[in-house]
């Protein structure tokens, strides 16, 4: 039955839409992220469907394999934005040298749940929140919030920038939990590229919301 296709797709369809990838196909990027977002794009969910096809006829689509697993099958689009040799086409790659495991490290989540041109913790934080904590959280304008995001800065860092969340009573409520999830996916840009360094700063990609401090990222 695994090696109908129709099986696959289905499955295949089943993450995706879980996952929200199916929105990345409706993004776009500045320039000054990446150029010719639209390849990278198809790359990224390709990638992404190799995964899940190849756990699911390995592991009978072991959610630990897909959210765990070291490795990845990297199409050769994608060698540089991840920092690798162009591998051999559909040839499992380990990428748990470079930080990077199972999919919610691929580039397709880290760009889906991202600005044009910058990471989101807040849609990071949500993505995980409501699709695996299956916690509802209601909207800003449901509590009578207008929605204002932190002003560029090239002088601080985007957590530095969102720190006024938890100085909000107001907005601490929520962003308490999303942002310390959030913060913890900080170590890639808006299209999932690894960064070290932003603003001339380390990363810090700790996170403390409820249930105390992490880094669910790696």
């Amino acid at each position: 039955l695994l090696n109908d296709p129709a099986v696959r797709f289905l499955y295949r369809r089943f993450v995706e839409e879980w996952l929200g990838l199916y929105q990345l196909r409706s993004l776009a990027k500045s320039s000054n992220v990446v150029a010719n977002f639209s390849t990278a794009r198809e790359a990224m969910l390709r990638e992404t469907e190799a995964v899940i096809d190849d756990a699911l006829m390995t592991s009978g689509g072991s959610l630990a394999q897909l959210f765990a697993g070291s490795y990845s099958i990297v199409p050769s689009e994608l060698a540089a934005l991840y920092g690798i040799a162009p591998p051999a086409a559909d040839q499992r790659v380990s990428l748990e040298a470079l930080g990077r495991v199972g999919l919610l490290q691929q580039s397709s989540f880290l760009a889906t749940f991202a600005h044009e041109d910058e990471s989101a913790p807040v849609l990071r934080g949500k993505a995980v929140m409501e699709r695996f904590l299956c916690r509802k959280l209601p909207k800003p304008s449901e509590l009578g919030i207008d929605l204002v995001l932190p002003a560029p800065d090239p002088t601080a860092t985007t957590r530095q920038r969102f720190a006024r969340h938890a100085a909000s009573a107001r907005c601490a409520g929520c962003h308490d939990a999303l942002d310390g999830i959030g913060f913890t996916f900080e170590n890639f840009d808006a299209v999932g590229r690894s960064r070290t360094q932003q603003a001339g700063q380390a990363i810090d990609t700790t996170g403390a919301g409820s249930g105390g401090t992490r880094n669910i990222s790696g």
